[in-house]
C-alpha cells in the first residue's frame, strides 16, 4: 500500500545517503510478527536488488528469549556494556 511505498522510498534515500540499515524481524505474532518469507515477498524488487537483506536480519523472538533479542539489537545499533 501507500505506507509500504513511502517506506521503500525512505530506505532508498537512506541507503543512497550512506546510512547503514539494520533489519529487525519481529517474530512474536502478538506484536504483529510474521515469517520472514512474508517480509521478503513484500519487499520491492529494487530494494532486494540493492542488497537490503545482504546482512542477516536480527530476530525479535517472543519471551523467554525477548531480552536476548533486545540486547542483540541494541548491540547492533552501537550499545556497549561500558
Amino acid at each position: 500500500g501507500e505506507s509500504g511505498i513511502a517506506l521503500a522510498q525512505e530506505v532508498k534515500l537512506a541507503t543512497a545517503s550512506g546510512v547503514r540499515i539494520v533489519t529487525i524481524h519481529e517474530k512474536d505474532p502478538a506484536l504483529g510478527g510474521c515469517e520472514f518469507a512474508e517480509l521478503f515477498q513484500a519487499t520491492p524488487t529494487e530494494l532486494l536488488d540493492a542488497g537490503l537483506y545482504s546482512s542477516i536480519a536480527l530476530v525479535m523472538h517472543p519471551a523467554p528469549h525477548r531480552v536476548i533479542s533486545l540486547a542483540l539489537v541494541a548491540q547492533a545499533l552501537g550499545a556497549s556494556t561500558a
